[in-house]
């Protein structure tokens, strides 16, 4: 499961994951975050809630770093990863892979507390 939303007022990317079906799906996901991105000016910054992702096997690992050097090689600024706040380590796979693409992602508990700290405002 799988939901990107471009936001161009504020000029940042939403994309939630979920546990993913099979490689289509992740297929899927990584062509709307093309897409999405190409709404957005260089310098947008994404909001990826991982509180229902479920980790990938190895092998799958190649769709997150797609999707992460999509993202960089796009121009975006700044990424807010929203986790669970116990029992889930799989930002972990996903801290990882983006340290190889070039970049680091804040680690916060709600969607209101990345909103807030990419808009500025402290938490």
């Amino acid at each position: 499961m799988y939901q990107v939303r471009a936001d161009i007022e504020k000029n940042r990317l939403y994309v939630t994951i979920g546990s993913a079906a099979d490689e289509n799906e992740m297929m899927a996901a990584i062509q709307e975050i093309e897409l999405a991105v190409q709404d957005l000016k260089e310098g947008f910054d994404c909001i990826t809630d991982l509180r229902e992702y479920e980790i990938l096997i190895d092998e799958h690992e190649k769709f997150i770093y797609q999707a992460q050097k999509i993202l960089a090689d796009a121009g975006m600024l700044k990424v807010v990863r929203v986790i669970k706040k116990f029992g889930s380590l799989g930002h972990f796979q996903f801290d990882k892979l983006s340290k190889g693409v070039g970049y680091h992602a804040k680690n916060v508990n709600s969607i209101e507390e990345a909103e807030k700290f990419l808009d500025g405002d402290a938490f």
